[in-house]
């Protein structure tokens, strides 16, 4: 499953330092089950947090909050100069934030601020692009479950 949100991140006020939007969340109500992980933009980090500069906010953190017991998760940046494959387990579930530059990824062109979610099979390569031949800068978080099962993910 692929899921494009556009620019989520519109939201985030970069005058506010208490300022964070919820990008994606397991379960994203309470009710459901407990809490698992969530992906958050925002000015204070408390969990995993790489800062950035761009997808048009200013100064912000990408920032990936677990339950240690149940998800395992990384977060890295990924610079795209050339038409490449990013290779994800089939057990991962990714959150890619696109900081800087526009790409492509199969139909869709991704600006700054816009995110995509993959979960299960599809796709596993992810075919990815500078759509104007400019370098691309992405925040790639990587969430997978500690007992090796599959983490699904239902928006």
């Amino acid at each position: 499953m692929r899921l494009l949100l556009r620019s989520p991140a519109a939201d985030l006020d970069p005058f506010d330092p208490d300022a964070e939007v919820e990008i994606a969340a397991s379960p994203d109500t309470h009710a459901r089950r407990p809490w698992e992980w969530d992906v958050r933009l925002t000015q204070r980090p408390d969990g995993l947090s790489r800062a950035f500069d761009g997808a048009g906010l200013g100064r912000h953190h990408v920032d990936v909050r677990v339950r240690p017991d149940v998800i395992d998760a990384d977060l890295r940046t990924v610079q795209v100069d050339s038409a490449q494959a990013l290779a994800r387990d089939e057990k991962e579930l990714w959150v890619l934030l696109v900081e800087s530059g526009s790409m492509r990824q199969g139909q869709f062109t991704l600006a700054p601020g816009d995110v995509l979610v993959c979960e299960g099979d599809d796709p596993l390569d992810l075919e990815v692009a500078p759509a104007d031949g400019a370098r691309v800068s992405l925040a790639v978080v990587a969430l997978r479950r500690v007992d090796g099962q599959a983490l699904r993910w239902v928006p």
